[in-house]
Parts: C-alpha cells; structure tokens; sequence
C-alpha cells in the first residue's frame, strides 16, 4: 500500500499537459459541431484504451494469446478500436475487440470498456470479475466509487481519466509510472 501511496504523491506533482499530449500521441480538442466532438471524444478514448496496453503490466495468470479489448455495451469507441486493431499490435501479441454480451463472456478480456449504456450493470460485472487481472475502464459519473479501476471524463474539452487505486493495486496489475502520472484518484 505504501507503494500506491507514493504513486498518489507522483500523480499529483506532475500532470502537464505535454505529458498528456505525449502519451495519447494527439490532443483531445474537437472542433465543430456536437456530434462531431462527440466522435472525437470516442476516438481519444480509443487511443487511451489502446495505449493502456502498452502501459499496463498483466501478471503471468492474466489470458495468452491475442491481446484482447472488450467492449462492454453499445459505443462507437467499438468500431475506433477496430480500426486501430487492424494497424497496430501491443507487445508483440495481435489486438483483437471483443463485445461480450454477459459478466461471464469477459474472461478472454485483458481491458474491459464498460459503455455508458452499460453503466447500469456495472455491479454484476464487477461481482462477476472480483479481484482478477482484467483492467476495467469507463465512462459514466460515479464508477471509479463502484469498483472501475480507469473512468474517463472530460475537463478543459480533454479527455481524462481518474483512478481506483485500491481496487487497481487487488487486481494485480502493475501500472507504468507514466500512467500513474496522468491519473487522478478518488
């Protein structure tokens, strides 16, 4: 636990921008119209889902094989990470979606995105996963405090993201220190 509290201190001396802009690889500004920034904010969020790939460390237990992103629920972000699968692979391994319909299709999942349609089963889902080395990430008000290790939101027209530490340090997880460095905790 000391471990995760010296991350809290690291995490919150330095966010800048630069940092943020660097690890995303481009900037969240949308310009246009709102369905337009709309999509924007789904394309960041698939790039973050991606490079949580690359920033993540899964323990030995966590699945083989492909590398695999679920989505969990109805998003657009679905068809960004498609894309972005068909271009690029994570640590060597290829990178494959998944849209699991139910808690108990999840298992194959390295991330798990939960879509705000879904944000109402959260409960079952956590309860399905408990303590297991898959990193869940969403983006509805208030999962970070339900359980959700990554929630997204947006400050400043950016795409950002705060954290559950406890529920990330159970998990097994380990989260590069550039990671750690651009969340926010509860």
């Amino acid at each position: 636990m000391e471990g995760v509290k010296n991350c809290h201190r690291i995490a919150k001396g330095i966010r800048g921008r630069w940092l943020l802009l660097m690890f995303v690889g481009f900037s969240a500004y949308a310009e246009g119209d709102s369905a337009r920034e709309h999509q924007s904010q789904e394309q960041v969020q698939a790039v973050f889902l991606y490079q949580f790939s690359r920033y993540v460390h899964w323990p030995k237990s966590a699945p083989k094989g492909d590398f695999v992103i679920c989505t969990y629920g109805k998003t657009a972000v679905t068809d960004h990470l498609r894309e972005i699968a068909t271009k690029k692979t994570t640590r060597g391994r290829a990178l494959r979606i998944a849209t699991p319909a139910e808690p108990e299709n999840v298992q194959p999942c390295h991330i798990v995105f939960i879509a705000p349609d879904s944000a109402a089963r959260v409960a079952a889902l956590l309860t399905y996963l408990g303590d297991r080395p898959i990193l869940t990430v969403g983006n509805s008000r208030g999962l970070t405090d339900a359980g959700v290790m990554l929630n997204f939101f947006l400050r400043e027209g950016k795409v950002r993201f705060d954290a559950n530490a406890e529920k990330i340090d159970k998990s097994g997880l380990f989260m590069s220190t550039q990671l750690w460095k651009l969340m926010q905790f509860k």
